[in-house]
């Protein structure tokens, strides 16, 4: 199987699968909304094909921050089935997406794509 094979027949997550993921990854029950609420992962909505994974940081007040990383070139492709072409799926994202800070665990976006 090459790899457009394997890419093409990936089940993309949903978004409870994600949680799961992101509770495994911090040891917390997915369950526990209280340690879910604490440990404050932030997942964009719509973009859970875009999902990566959780990436961490040591922030210099001590504490290891947590937070979702997504793929900007699959952001683009969920964005162009949504009916956007290329441009405004860009100007989309940069101004709703990556423009948005919404706090120390706002998502990272690999830029991912090669022209």
């Amino acid at each position: 199987m090459d790899s457009k094979e394997w890419i093409e027949g990936f089940k993309h997550p949903t978004r409870d699968e994600i949680v799961d993921r992101v509770a495994n990854a911090l040891g917390i029950d997915p369950e526990d909304d209280d340690a879910m609420d604490e440990a404050g992962i932030i997942l964009a909505d719509g973009q859970e094909a875009a999902f990566v994974g959780i990436a961490e940081r040591f922030e210099p007040d001590g504490h290891h921050r947590f937070f979702a990383v997504y793929s900007y070139a699959k952001m683009i492709e969920i964005c162009q089935a949504d009916g956007m072409d290329r441009d405004e799926a860009i100007e989309y994202l940069e101004f709703n997406t990556l423009g948005a800070y919404v706090g120390k665990q706002t998502p990272a976006f690999i830029h991912d794509e090669r022209e």
